[in-house]
């Protein structure tokens, strides 16, 4: 654990005002315990670089930028109780900027103190008066002490910039029940959850304030929904802090966000340094073969999702996804003991089964897929992509009048799918 103190130099360098807030002696924690390689250096390379702006020295606002920084990676990798220092230091050096008050905030939040949490979002709301987050974080904190006044007029403030803020409507819920108001209880609960409808950690208050109410068999129903999905509120500065280390959950949470975007590309790089950094992680790898499939690089998707099947034999789904980029690849005589696979552990899956099914009949092997193609109809008769796989294999099979019925049978039920009777043209 290395010590920074450097008050002498900072005051000396940083030209601060009569008064100002002494600064915090700091630590840089025990960071071999933190996972990730490249997260340790990361740390060190911050602390490192804001030692470098005490000892040259840099401007105060430098300084400031540096501790906040150093304390936002703490945060990151979870050293939540040495960051504080960083935050106090960052906000006694740059008082104006609304971050370190907020985050100090939530660094006493986590760590239970609602009183020094109320007190740090109260300096952030000065400086940002109509910043939703943090509204809501305050009146989180007032609602642990019991005030629901105060809070209430925070999250109404909230609610009126944002009528949707689910955050806003479930924390008014629970002033209300604080208030034994049951019935408004249960109107901002059920709109929370009309918006949010994961946030299960809502059932509970929710339950109760229909036992307040005398509505058992609903309190009931919601009790039986209980869960700890919390709803908190839209919150950049938070979200930065979550992507603020190079850690493989990271690396994942990127590429989730660029594949909702349909940057399939940009999603499979940022899976490709999620997967160096834990090479061993199938369902990393078999991400990864998604997003390379999506990309339309299916030779690269190809070797990750063998990587993924190979390290998990029992995730169907990755073998589901190895067999269909086989298909594409024409590799299908590979794909069919994928195929076989998920068809033994899941019976009923009809899209696996039919997979199989037209595997083996690319595969030169009819007789095989048909009881495929019958099983899928015997379950479906409405699935035409399983009629025309069942007359191509009839008609390999050179079973030609069946698959002539087969294909009319198909061009009556699906007139719009022109492939019959191209079908039933050939078979002429």
């Amino acid at each position: 654990m290395r010590r920074l103190v450097g008050l002498a130099m900072l005051c000396a360098a940083c030209s601060r005002e009569p008064g100002a807030k002494p600064l915090q002696t700091v630590v840089l924690p025990d960071v071999s315990v933190v996972a990730q390689p490249t997260a340790r250096e990361q740390l060190r390379a911050a602390y490192a670089a804001l030692e470098a702006k005490i000892n040259a020295p840099a401007p105060a606002a430098e300084v400031a930028q540096s501790y906040g920084e150093m304390g936002r990676l703490l945060m990151a990798a979870e050293f939540t109780v040495a960051a504080g220092p960083y935050f106090q230091n960052a906000e006694a050096l740059a008082p104006d900027d609304m971050r370190w008050p907020y985050y100090l905030g939530h660094v006493y939040r986590m760590r239970g103190d609602s009183v020094n949490s109320a007190a740090a979002f109260e300096r952030a709301l000065r400086l940002a008066p109509a910043d939703e987050a943090t509204l809501v974080w305050l009146s989180d904190a007032y609602l642990t002490q019991d005030r629901s006044a105060p809070a209430k007029d925070l999250l109404n403030r909230a609610l009126s910039a944002n009528p949707r803020s689910a955050a806003a409507l479930a924390r008014l819920g629970r002033a209300a029940l604080l208030e034994r108001d049951y019935a408004h209880a249960v109107e901002y609960d059920e709109r929370a959850l009309g918006i949010a409808p994961q946030a299960s950690i809502l059932q509970y208050p929710l339950a109760m304030a229909y036992r307040g109410l005398g509505q058992s068999e609903k309190a009931e129903a919601h009790l039986r929904q209980r869960g700890d999905v919390d709803v908190g509120p839209v919150d950049p500065l938070m979200d930065q802090i979550n992507a603020l280390l190079d850690t493989a959950p990271v690396f994942e949470k990127r590429a989730i966000a660029a594949s909702k975007s349909g940057d399939w590309k940009s999603a499979a790089i940022y899976l490709r340094r999620a997967v160096d950094l834990e090479p061993s992680d199938a369902s990393l790898r078999h991400k990864l073969g998604t997003a390379l499939s999506m990309s339309g690089d299916a030779g690269g998707a190809a070797v990750e999702l063998e990587a993924a099947v190979r390290a998990a034999p029992d995730n169907m789904e990755a073998r589901f996804n190895f067999g269909q980029v086989l298909v594409s690849l024409r590799r299908v005589d590979e794909a069919v003991p994928q195929f076989v696979a998920v068809v033994s552990h899941s019976p009923g899956d009809l899209e696996a089964r039919l997979a199989l099914a037209e595997a083996l009949r690319m595969s030169r092997r009819p007789r095989e897929a048909l009881p495929h193609y019958e099983r899928i109809l015997a379950a479906d008769a409405s699935r035409g992509d399983a009629r025309y796989g069942y007359a191509l294999a009839l008609a390999g099979m050179g079973r030609v009048r069946e698959a002539r019925d087969q294909l009319q049978r198909g061009q009556q039920e699906h007139p719009d799918r022109p492939e019959f009777a191209q079908a039933l043209a050939r078979l002429k």
